[in-house]
């Protein structure tokens, strides 16, 4: 009877499937939600992290929307729509602590804003467009927040995967043109006056530039923190340049350039003399947001020295060349190395001054044999002559606090190897045509400013200064006397030779 029982149960359920017009269809015995369910293909339970370029206009992409269920012959009606804000920061921003925003309506686009999947349909592509350069554009002018789109899948009648009904993308566009501090130097600059105005450069990195704008420059995030380590690593105790002693003028890119240059103001008035101030600067932002650049955020130091004693490189056009005793260019058997000693103030590296090393010697002088009467504007001499003698005429009285030689430029043999430099504040040059003031050039009051030894090779400018600028000496004359050289003391070479004066005390010009 038990076996009887249980198959008369079986065929009475049977009975009950296969009747087209009984109560009890499919859907009585299989829950109605899951008739139909849809979800977006490999939604998963984390961002997805989009990067473009600014320049890109529009980028097209889709998603996969799955219907499944217990009865495919059912049809589905979707539409989709993004999160609200409101939604996003309970969810999102709140718990993880970051500024997350949605993306500006206009930045992005559903093609499908409305889908149905019918009878037989498993799979439909979702498909929208969003566009960089717009992004770009709303990240510049928020800077502080993360834009995001989170798609969502919406129906009324259908049942939708709570776990796999969301696309969560997050995204970050960066501009393929940018403008970056034309180098890693530290910028220099010294207040001899009242104020100075520092030059600092910046480049365009592009293959084009079809727009004119500019680009703003700010004191860099934690200044303080910057300068302590750069003064650390450095060695050095410079102070903060304070807020209100200086001014940030812009750079400006003109259609088709690449390089600018802009300014730094900084007012004495603010500050302390004989102190070294630094300000770290970055570059800040373009002019306009609609411009698709975007700026290094490298930091650029900035050096200011605010000495009490403002000094400066002298103007040579009073400069006069007075007496020369060796000079190449007066050699009557040589052509080579004959610039003359004129070229020590010509502002042209690539020329020199070369001692006469082909001519007989100074123990056959006698009278006025050596004297060459045919150069009338200084006394000048043909002959080899130990320890060759410059003397020049600074045009006027002025305070030296230092000189600036310039060996020869990019040469092997430079021969400069010691020099002494003597000053005098008379009211003129005094000279004898005899041997002993040919040799000595001692008729002056001349007193030793410096005695400079073992002077190094460089293809630079090398200064000397004096201790005391606020002592700098009142001087009308310069007598540079050549030393000894150990190819020879009638040999001696020099490219360029500079004076420093002293030109300000307090910013205050001296008269």
């Amino acid at each position: 009877m038990k076996y009887i029982y249980i198959v008369s149960v079986i065929g009475l359920l049977l009975s009950i499937i296969s009747c087209n017009d009984s109560d009890y269809q499919l859907q009585n015995l299989v829950p109605e939600d899951s008739h139909k369910i849809v979800y977006f293909r490999d939604a998963i339970d984390q961002k997805v992290n989009m990067s473009f370029y600014a320049d890109t206009p529009q980028y097209d992409d889709s998603l996969v929307v799955v219907k499944a269920g217990s009865d495919p012959s059912l049809t589905a009606n979707l539409t989709f729509e993004t999160m609200s804000q409101n939604e996003l920061d309970e969810n999102y921003s709140i718990p993880e602590g970051i500024a997350y925003k949605l993306l500006p309506q206009d930045t992005y686009a559903f093609v499908d804003e409305v889908m149905q999947l019918g009878p037989g349909e498993t799979t439909k592509y979702f498909r929208f467009s969003v566009y960089p350069s717009k992004i770009f554009v709303a990240m510049k002018s928020n800077p502080d927040v993360t834009y995001v789109l989170p798609i969502q899948i919406k129906s009324v009648a259908d049942s939708v995967n709570v776990n796999k009904d969301t696309y969560f993308f997050v995204y970050d566009v960066s501009a393929s043109s940018f403008v970056k501090f034309a180098n890693t130097d530290d910028v220099t600059g010294t207040i001899v006056y009242q104020e100075v105005d520092v030059p600092i450069g910046a480049r365009f990195e592009n293959s084009t530039n079809n727009n004119d704008f500019s680009c703003s420059m700010k004191t860099a995030d934690n200044a303080q923190a910057l300068a302590d380590d750069y003064n650390s690593q450095h060695g050095t105790d410079y102070i903060l340049l304070p807020d209100g002693s200086f001014h940030l003028d812009d750079f400006f890119f003109n259609k088709g350039t690449f390089d600018a240059t802009a300014t730094l103001h900084v007012a004495r008035e603010y500050l302390i003399s004989d102190v070294t101030y630094i300000l770290p600067v970055q570059l800040n932002r373009v002019s306009s947001s609609e411009i698709l650049v975007d700026v290094d955020n490298a930091v650029k130091y900035v050096i200011i020295s605010n000495p009490k004693y403002g000094t400066i490189i002298s103007e040579r056009n009073d400069f006069k060349i007075l007496f020369c005793n060796s000079d190449n260019k007066m050699s009557r058997n040589s052509s080579s190395d004959n610039n003359g000693v004129m070229a020590i103030l010509d502002d042209d590296w690539n020329t020199y001054w070369h001692s006469n090393y082909s001519d007989t010697g100074w123990w056959n002088y006698s009278g006025t044999s050596f004297y060459r009467s045919d150069i009338t504007s200084y006394w000048a001499f043909e002959g080899l002559c130990n320890l060759p003698t410059i003397v020049i005429d600074l045009g006027k009285v002025r305070r030296v606090t230092g000189i600036g030689l310039l060996k020869r430029y990019m040469a092997e043999l430079k021969d400069c190897q010691n020099m002494k430099v003597y000053i005098s504040n008379d009211s003129q040059f005094n000279f004898e045509l005899n041997r002993d003031d040919y040799e000595t050039v001692a008729l002056n009051n001349w007193n030793l400013l410096f005695d400079l030894k073992n002077i190094p090779d460089a293809n630079e400018i090398l200064w000397y200064d004096i201790e005391d600028p606020g002592n700098a000496p009142e001087v009308r004359f310069i007598k540079i006397r050549m030393g000894v050289n150990n190819r020879g003391d009638h040999l001696a070479v020099l490219a360029e030779f500079y004076v420093k004066e002293l030109s300000t005390i307090d910013g205050n010009k001296i008269e």
